[in-house]
């Protein structure tokens, strides 16, 4: 049992630090790398399996059954070097000719050692049992060892010459050339003392060492696309203007801000576009869908400082930031004079009206935007009266 102690003990580490990848796939389903890892993984724990299962069978002197499981060892100790291959190759995101000899070489290293074991059945070159069930290694094992050798010694090279030359994930590399340096060295020690199991230390503390910086990827990708996906639910898709979502959430930060008093001055403004439900009906939608862009557009154009809101089909709301909020008086009385041209020569017409905070007798958000909107309406019944006014 001292034999598979060690291997009980890595298999349950093997669990604990990878729960996350074997449980929960789609938490990294936008990771490339992750299927080829999670193959890794599972070799692994065929390999622990196999040895702790070994260190139980050698213990009682089961030739047959210790013969069986010893096949398995070795199948899934070259099983794993191919994954772990395939998983480099993929996790570097390096498609070249020593990648395709990296996986080629993986390939012909499991190739040679199923033919070994095939030959083993009859002559015991691989390894062996005495009459009174010791072990015997044979030399076909310290070539299956020696390549392997070979094999994790030339990766942990490329692997560190490359984290020379690139800017970019360098420690991508770096990870790859440590791991393939420890699983060499843990190599060495399993062919020098073939009834120690340094082979399982090696994969042990390499899993650990690849968790780290997988989980690491991991968790950065999929911070990447939750951040994606919830820009993309603040966008409006026809304006590409912030939309009501955006709004709202924007407008409760602010509420809280009014609350403590870290903010004390801004100002609102609210649109409404002249005309578009007869534009829809008399020249279609996608004519009014033009309309709007062009709406949104000019109002961008005009409060450049400040975020736009689509908060409906043609109302939109820019809560005024500096600068627009020290100009904002020149800056909404020129818009309101482009909307009366506008309408004298058939382009886009927008009402707008402006409310400023007033701390005395404001106590919310809500109380701003109803002044705001009351300014609208009356802006929107002067432009279809034709009164020019210069007041906000």
């Amino acid at each position: 049992m001292y034999y598979s102690s060690f291997g009980i003990l890595a298999i349950i580490i093997h669990f604990i630090i990878n729960y996350d990848v074997l449980r929960e796939p789609k938490n990294a389903a936008g990771f490339i790398g992750t299927k080829s890892y999670k193959r890794f993984l599972y070799s692994q724990l065929i390999y622990y399996c196999a040895d702790v299962l070994w260190g139980i069978l050698y213990e009682q002197r089961w030739v047959i059954p210790t013969y069986i499981d010893t096949v398995l060892y070795f199948l899934s100790m070259v099983l794993s070097l191919l994954l772990w291959t395939k998983f480099v190759v993929s996790y570097l995101h390096r498609s070249n000719k020593f990648s395709v000899i990296f996986i080629r070489s993986a390939k012909a290293i499991l190739l040679m050692e199923v033919s070994m074991l095939i030959i083993n059945l009859f002559v015991p070159i691989v390894f062996g049992f005495d009459e009174q069930g010791n072990y015997l290694p044979g030399a076909a094992r310290y070539i299956t060892l020696s390549v392997q050798i070979l094999l994790f010694t030339t990766v942990a090279v490329y692997a560190f010459i490359v984290a020379g030359k690139v800017t970019k994930n360098k420690q991508h590399y770096r990870m790859v050339g440590c791991s393939g340096v420890m699983m060499t060295v843990c190599i060495v020690l399993q062919t020098i003392f073939p009834l120690l199991p340094y082979y399982a230390i090696g994969c042990m503390l390499t899993t650990c060492m690849i968790h780290s910086f997988i989980m690491q990827d991991i968790k950065a990708e999929y911070n990447k696309q939750i951040g994606a996906a919830q820009a993309k639910a603040y966008i409006d898709p026809l304006t590409e203007l912030r939309n009501k979502a955006a709004y709202i959430e924007n407008v409760n930060i602010l509420n809280h801000m009014l609350r403590d008093g870290s903010v004390t001055e801004f100002a609102v403004i609210v649109f409404d576009l002249n005309n578009l439900k007869n534009i829809n009906d008399e020249l279609g939608h996608e004519v009014g869908d033009r309309y709007i862009i062009e709406a949104s557009r000019l109002i961008c154009n005009q409060f450049k400082h400040s975020p736009v809101f689509r908060i409906g089909g043609d109302e939109f709301v820019a809560i005024l930031e500096e600068p627009d909020y020290t100009n904002r008086d020149s800056l909404v009385r020129d818009f309101k004079e482009q909307a009366f041209k506008n309408k004298d020569s058939g382009q886009v017409v927008i009402a707008c009206g402006m409310a400023v905070y007033d701390a005395e007798k404001d106590i919310n958000y809500v109380m701003v935007f109803e002044r705001g909107d009351k300014a609208m309406y009356k802006n929107k019944k002067e432009l279809k009266s034709g009164q020019r006014i210069t007041a906000g």
